[in-house]
């Protein structure tokens, strides 16, 4: 396997038995096998391991063999990268939305420690602890979009030696990375806005004049006065019942 993985091309042995003794060979002998056919993983710049084919009887495979077990290898390649990607793209989302989470929570301590003095630098600590985990978040969202690209690119040709079953399989789990980080995205930006929210709180009233959407501010502001008013109206509606 090391002098398969090191040629990065298959490699077979037509007849063991002609091959110096180690105990390797010497238990592949007694268990009845005489000829081999090692096929390694190849990634882009490393080697996930190889495929064995082991038979009973001696003399090379096939052309047709060694094709084929090449083509299982490049599509179990590109099934480990495919899983070591989704396995970084739900990480990254699980961090987008536990920031999002710690954001709302810390949203939750300033209301209540604006009672009591102090908002504004209470405020910008707040944001800037939050800042530095958000911008991880945005940058490795698109990161990882570019990993995806080039993914894609570079699996292009192997893909299209996939039988059409295959090929959806393979284009559905990459739409579904796509969508995954689009969210983390949208996320990431509508986070990175509350905090800049924040920021621009705690610094108060600058005097500065500044270009705002209108229709945005009001529909916020409503939503804030809506849930601000509604537990008291909840309260009163029991009381007289």
């Amino acid at each position: 396997m090391g002098e398969a993985a090191a040629r990065r091309a298959p490699l077979q042995f037509a007849d063991l038995a002609t091959r110096p003794s180690y105990p390797l060979r010497d238990i592949t002998l007694a268990a009845g096998f005489r000829s081999v056919l090692i096929v390694p993983l190849l990634g882009a710049e490393s080697v996930f391991g190889a495929i064995v084919l082991e038979r009973r009887v001696a003399g090379e495979f096939p052309q047709s063999v060694v094709r084929l077990m090449q083509t299982l290898a490049s599509q179990s390649v590109l099934a480990i990268q495919n899983a070591r990607l989704l396995g970084e793209v739900q990480a990254a989302r699980d961090t987008a939305e536990a920031a999002y989470r710690d954001l709302k929570a810390a949203q939750a301590r300033l209301i209540q420690a604006e009672k009591m003095a102090s908002s504004g630098q209470l405020t910008a600590g707040i944001a800037h602890e939050i800042k530095n985990p958000l911008n991880f978040v945005n940058n490795f969202a698109d990161l990882s979009s570019e990993l995806l690209k080039e993914l894609t690119e570079t699996a292009a040709p192997a893909l299209a030696t996939l039988r059409d079953n295959q090929r959806a399989e393979v284009d559905e789990i990459v739409e579904m990375l796509r969508g995954n980080l689009e969210k983390i995205t949208e996320h990431g930006k509508r986070a990175d806005g509350i905090v800049k929210s924040m920021l621009e709180h705690s610094r108060g009233v600058s005097g500065k004049r500044e270009v705002v959407d209108l229709n945005s501010l009001i529909e916020e502001a409503l939503n804030l006065a809506y849930h601000g008013a509604r537990p008291g109206c909840e309260l009163q509606y029991r009381s007289r019942a």
